[in-house]
This record gives C-alpha cells, sequence and structure tokens, in this order.
C-alpha cells in the first residue's frame, strides 16, 4: 500500500483476479477500497454490496454479473468496464451511487440500475440495452439517448420502455400529441 501526501491509502490490484469474492460487511460501512486501482480485474460474480468505491479505477474491470447494490462508485472511472451478464443474470447495481462516474463505452447490457444515482455520470458510448434504470436519478431520457450508445429493450428513469419512449418523441417533434396512443 503506497500513500500520497494529503490522501488516504490507495491500493494498487491491477489486474487482480477477486471473481466471486464477497466483500460485504454486515456493519453500515461496508468494504472499503476507496481510491484503490483495480484496472482490468477480474471481478466477475463478486458481491460488492454497500462497498465504498468512490474514485476507484475500474477501467476495463470485468464486473459481470458483480452485485454492487448500494455501492458508492462516485468519481469512480469505469471506463470500458464490463457490467454485462449473461440472460437474466445481470450486474445488480441497485441504489449504487453513481454520481460523477466515467462509463463511457462500459458494457451495462442487463444490468439493474434501478434507484441508482447517475448525477454527472459520463454515460458516453455505454451499452445499456435491456438496462433498467426505473427510477434512477440525476439522468433524463433524453440525455440517456444523447449518450448511450445503445438503449434497446431498456426501461428508462421514469418507467417507460425506450422504443415506447423513442415513438413518443417522434410523434412530439412532428407536432402531433405524444400522449396520446
Amino acid at each position: 500500500m503506497q500513500r500520497v501526501e494529503g490522501t488516504g491509502p490507495i491500493i494498487s490490484l491491477y489486474g487482480a483476479d477477486l471473481s466471486g469474492a464477497y466483500l460485504f460487511s454486515s456493519t453500515l460501512s461496508g468494504a472499503r477500497l476507496s481510491q484503490a486501482d483495480l484496472s482490468r480485474a477480474e471481478l466477475a460474480r463478486a458481491k460488492l454490496i454497500d462497498a465504498d468505491l468512490g474514485q476507484v479505477n475500474l477501467s476495463y474491470a470485468n464486473l459481470s454479473r458483480a452485485k454492487l447494490m448500494g455501492a458508492n462508485l462516485s468519481e469512480a472511472d469505469l471506463e470500458r468496464a464490463d457490467l454485462s451478464s449473461a440472460l437474466v443474470i445481470f450486474a445488480d447495481l441497485r441504489q449504487a451511487d453513481l454520481r460523477e462516474t466515467n462509463l463511457r463505452n462500459a458494457d451495462l447490457s442487463n444490468a439493474d440500475l434501478r434507484g441508482t444515482n447517475l448525477s454527472d455520470a459520463r454515460l458516453e458510448g455505454a451499452d445499456l440495452h435491456w438496462a433498467d434504470l426505473r427510477g434512477a436519478d440525476g439522468i433524463t431520457n433524453e440525455e440517456l439517448y444523447q449518450e448511450a450508445n445503445s438503449l434497446e429493450g431498456a426501461t428508462l428513469p421514469n418507467g417507460w420502455q425506450y422504443e415506447d419512449w423513442l415513438k413518443s418523441k417522434d410523434r412530439d417533434e412532428d407536432g402531433k400529441n405524444g400522449g396520446s396512443s
């Protein structure tokens, strides 16, 4: 562990294989890995429930099927991270704090992002197809549309299916009433 003057500890777990790791704590604090370097780490099926991952570098990390419920990922770097899943099993990010998180080009397909805070998150090029974003805060349907690479089959923050919202948006732009069927 190295220390940088004026900051907390910085841990390098670059490329570590933590597949299936169980970093849940029964205390309110959960696991604390803030400012750690977990870039390219293997975290498939890891349980990081209530973990403090603020400012963590998780770029290129494999977090497929990870459980991140209630995790603090604010200001973390998840660029090109794999948070995808196979079929019904998904990355669970319910109630996670993703404020100011870099999710550029991240694979969030099939992810459960219900109730997640996405304020000022960077989602350029992110794959959110079949993701569930119901109740997500800090982002609008329009912002998702402009930033994400794919929203096919996604449930948007307001509960609309992406394709239905697109049809409604198209009707509104044509001057027709988007509120009627």
